[in-house]
């Protein structure tokens, strides 16, 4: 990575410094302090910067208290190279500290971009000499060029010292890797070259508070001293009263003016503004103001040529491939507000988070828009196949292991944000030390691609579409990152469109073998505990790498299954994209009529319009399942908002048409078997089928508030299950959506079952409802 400009500037300037700044305002008079004195005095926490602008700084620290004085300290301070008096600032307490013991000082009027030189005068003596740097504004542009970020999540600085599980974990990621990397190994280098440490939640984990965030801080080999570290918090901060000492050692600007303000909050830096969105703020009312502040600064921020990127930073994830239960609807709010933000301008954003503890990196299919897990500093590994896991289609990177990130941004010229991602190993692969880089990425916004033609279009002795393309053209040296086809029933592509995007379309997908885990006949290669306190621990661990899903793969061609009936025309396009995240152009249509037939809708009363369930098996989902669990309910029953006609299906605990259900809650199951051979008489069960499925589904706040969801299995003559198709997950609160799918069956297919199937997670109720349900087969001739 290229060393700032600034750096540069400030070798040549070194020798010049002590010349200057001689005037006889520089001399001494009366008692004024010049110097600090006396040997260096403990601090409970050093002293570390916060809330960074262009004309101020908060200089923050815990003395020890001796008896018989308080807390209450100076900070000196003065502009680098000045050989004059420092000016004093008396220290004060948070209203929020009833202790009064840590002290800050909001030092404002600074110059822009400039350098002074601090230290503390406490009771005990006098900490060492820091500097601190303050922002540059627009005038300071012509000496940043470029400026950068450190980025990292779930430092957990609490009392326990294994690497990778305590402070000495972050001490190591501070010395070896920070220190070492990004400030050329001298920490009064950091705020030369970097603009502060963004830090996205669980900064500590132990519930004995202000040891914690003193552990916090001491932990950092005085890096928190030079840079400022900005944080938003995750839920250890929630953990046995913790959130209050957050109050108490962090700084913020007061932007939203009222109690949890202080959660949600911006900073801006030349042309990037960064949003400080709390993820796990509680039910009092801050979840609406965060979300309604963050909106309105979004769209003030969309208006605003001042500024070029938008960075989010919260601690949940909206999407975790490494631990989907840690995954919050209310960062997929906040994310979806970067989002719009993106696709309304065509600027560049991206949010960091945590929370779930490995690395990942996604891209949205249609915003220039990166998400990084910027996990995980010292918090326990989320390995693979540890937990539920999912491999998303946006995320193209996942990494079970330590490490940091650095972001970058140009403020003039093209815009662009570099990522790189510095790892430290893990526990099984053993701890890199040395931390050496994992991955650079570039994002710019610049001319896509060059738009590719469709080559070849036909469909195949399986019953598959085969496409094939163009060679990718780039205008601007760059490589084919990934394809996106579109097939329709409509030339226009307004009809029965299947958008086929993602881990299969892409250059690359860093996933792992899940092989790996199991022996011939599918079971489990035994139990692994990676932290056991013994020394063969690895040896009950059998654990994969991440490996290249799409090694190999020839991604200007594809094969699928068109979601559309034989007997009509197949019209397909597609369009590539670089490695910076720029799209070209969609290809012109080719078009190929699908000679085959097609069923009728093979679903009994799949419209709930007949006011009874006949036609499905259901069952609850309780220990007695002796509860029904499916009703046909009339449009605005039991408070229910839609229906596609007059009635729609309940599938959960509903017992009467009082709709109070049995007092508690649960989930509950409804099918229909499909005989395919008795439906379709040219099917023997050796020839392709098709099976189309579709249903209207809705729940009531979000994905995981009582889901909902669907899914195909296929069995043979014997009713033995030959395989099973993905499920798909309702999102659509309060609204019924169509969801649909189409697969082949698997030969020797007999029975088709198409499932809605849904989970009770809270209330006495489950609000689970579906709809207008649709099966048909399909064979090509």
């Amino acid at each position: 990575m290229k060393k700032s400009l600034l750096y540069t500037a400030m070798l040549i300037a070194l020798p010049i410094l002590g010349g200057c700044n001689s005037s006889s305002d520089d001399q001494p008079s009366g008692d004024s302090v010049y110097d600090r004195e006396g040997e260096v005095a403990n601090f409970l926490a050093n002293p570390y910067l916060q809330y960074p602008t262009t004309d101020g700084m908060t200089v923050m620290f815990e003395p020890e208290l001796l008896e018989g004085h308080s807390a209450e300290s100076t900070v000196y301070y003065r502009e680098q190279g000045n050989t004059g008096p420092y000016t004093p600032m008396t220290t004060v307490s948070s209203d929020y500290d009833g202790l009064g013991l840590v002290q800050r000082a909001r030092i404002a009027n600074l110059k822009s971009d400039t350098k002074y030189d601090y230290f503390v005068r406490s009771a005990g003596g006098d900490s060492k000499v820091y500097h601190f740097r303050t922002w540059p504004s627009e005038s300071d542009l012509d000496q940043h060029s470029e400026f950068s970020f450190i980025a990292m999540s779930d430092t957990h600085a609490s009392d326990r010292d294994r690497w990778g599980e305590g402070l000495t974990g972050l001490r190591d990621i501070y010395e070896h890797g920070i220190i070492k990397h990004e400030c050329l190994n001298d920490v009064t280098l950091c705020n030369d070259l970097h603009a502060g440490v963004l830090i996205a939640g669980d900064l500590v984990y132990a519930s004995n508070a202000r040891k914690a965030y003193r552990d916090f801080f001491n932990s950092s080999h005085e890096l928190a001293s030079y840079l400022p570290i900005l944080p938003t918090p995750g839920n250890h901060e929630y953990d046995g009263g913790n959130i209050e000492a957050y109050d108490i050692y962090m700084d913020w600007p007061d932007q939203m003016g009222w109690h949890k303000a202080r959660y949600t909050y911006s900073l801006d830096f030349l042309n990037l503004r960064m949003f400080f969105f709390n993820s796990f703020v509680q039910s009092d009312g801050g979840q609406e103001y965060q979300y309604d502040w963050t909106m309105e600064e979004l769209e003030n921020t969309a208006n605003d040529g001042n500024f070029d990127y938008v960075l989010g930073i919260t601690h949940a994830p909206c999407k975790s491939s490494m631990w989907t239960p840690g995954e919050s609807k209310k960062s997929c709010d906040f994310v979806g507000l970067l989002h719009d933000y993106s696709e309304e301008t065509g600027k560049l954003s991206s949010h960091i988070f945590g929370h779930t503890h490995s690395y990942t990196r996604a891209n949205e299919m249609d915003v220039p828009h990166v998400g990084l897990n910027v996990a995980t500093s010292v918090g326990r590994i989320d390995h693979f196949h540890e937990f539920a896991q999912k491999d998303y289609d946006t995320v193209a990177v996942s990494n079970d292991e330590n490490g940091y990130n650095i972001m970058t941004f140009t403020a003039e010229g093209d815009k662009t944000i570099t990522v790189t991602r510095r790892t430290g190993g893990s526990f099984y692969r053993g701890f890199q030390m040395d931390f050496p880089e994992l991955e650079t990425i570039v994002m710019h916004v610049n001319d896509g691609p060059t738009t590719p033609s469709i080559e070849s279009f036909e469909i195949i002795d399986s019953g598959e579409v085969a496409l094939a393309a163009s060679a990718f053209d780039s205008r601007n040296e760059t490589k084919h990152y990934e394809s996106h086809w579109q097939l329709s029933s409509s030339e226009d592509f307004s009809q029965d469109v299947t958008n086929i995007w993602g881990n299969t379309t892409r250059a690359y997908n860093w996933w792992y073998n899940e092989e790996d885990f199991y022996d011939e006949e599918g079971n489990r290669l035994g139990e692994c505990n990676p932290y056991a306190d013994k020394e063969d621990a690895l040896e009950d661990c059998v654990h994969s790498y991440p490996v290249d899903t799409q090694n190999g793969v020839d991604i200007t061609q594809y094969k699928t299954f068109a979601a559309i009936n034989p007997g009509q025309d197949i019209h397909a396009r597609v369009r590539y994209r670089d490695e910076q995240l720029n799209w070209s152009e969609w290809s012109a249509p080719e078009s190929i009529f699908f000679d085959g037939v097609t069923t009728e809708n093979l679903v009994i009363n799949g419209d709930a319009e007949a006011g009874h369930e006949e036609g499905w098996t259901h069952y609850a989902k309780t220990d007695e399942q002796s509860e029904n669990a499916l009703r046909s309910l009339e449009k605005g029953a039991c408070g229910i908002p839609d229906a596609r006609g007059e009635r729609v299906f309940q599938l959960g605990n509903l017992g009467g048409s009082d709709c109070n259900g049995y007092g508690y809650g649960f989930g509950g199951v409804a099918y229909q078997t499909i005989d395919a051979i008795e439906a379709f008489e040219q099917y023997t069960g050796e020839e392709p089928l098709y099976v189309n499925y579709s249903s209207y589904m809705m729940n009531w706040n979000n994905e995981n508030d009582d889901p909902i969801w669907m899914f195909v299995e296929f069995y043979d003559g014997d009713e033995n299950l030959l395989g099973v198709t993905d499920h798909i997950k309702a999102n659509s609160p309060k609204v019924l959506t169509r969801y649909a799918g189409t697969t082949l069956a698997p030969i020797g297919t007999h029975f088709v079952r198409i499932v809605i199937e849904s989970e009770h997670n809270s209330g006495t109720d489950t609000d689970s409802q579906f709809d207008d349900v649709e099966l048909t087969l399909s064979m090509p001739n």
